[in-house]
């Protein structure tokens, strides 16, 4: 059974969110794997803000770096579907990646290490999903493991995007 749901607005009609299970936690909300409406699976990312309007302001940027990163579907970076600033809270809808954070991949190894074989596509496509941040003009700034997702077909997806941040025109963080 899931654990209850959630009705958004949507441009057409109600967005209703099915939250099927908890994703993951941290300082500035949960993240859940849910059912949309409308995308099908997603996660759903739920930030308490109590009204505080510091807290609204770093989540508006943390959507406004979502619109400047999502591009195509072969896109290093997790898509923003959708979003809702309420009174209290803010949800974030978007896409649902299937993978292993890059940190459980190394852990799960026998060896609990890559080999350079392994290692050397998973870097390439994390150099090269920062690299095309930077020339989005957007630093990361927050590139650990458990924000490398790598799913079934090796394919690596850039995640968390709360603490990034826009470059200014000489490349340095504004």
């Amino acid at each position: 059974k899931g654990l209850g749901t959630l009705t958004l607005t949507a441009s057409d009609g109600p967005h209703v969110l099915e939250l099927l299970a908890t994703l993951g936690e941290g300082g500035y909300g949960t993240v859940y794997c849910a059912r949309s409406s409308l995308h099908g699976d997603v996660a759903v990312k739920c930030i308490g803000h109590g009204g505080d309007m510091h807290d609204i302001a770093d989540i508006e940027h943390e959507v406004a770096i979502h619109k400047r990163l999502c591009g195509a579907d072969d896109s290093p970076f997790v898509r923003l579907l959708h979003h809702e600033c309420e009174s209290v809270r803010s949800i974030l809808v978007l896409e649902l990646v299937c993978g292993v954070e890059l940190d459980d991949v190394v852990a799960r190894s026998p060896s609990h290490t890559l080999s350079e074989e392994e290692a050397r596509p998973l870097f390439a496509q994390l150099a090269d999903a920062l690299a095309h941040c930077h020339e989005l003009g957007v630093a990361h700034l927050d590139v650990q493991p458990r924000n490398a997702l790598v799913g079934a077909d090796s394919k690596l997806t850039l995640i968390d995007y709360g603490s990034a941040d826009f470059l200014d025109e000489g490349g340095r963080v504004e």
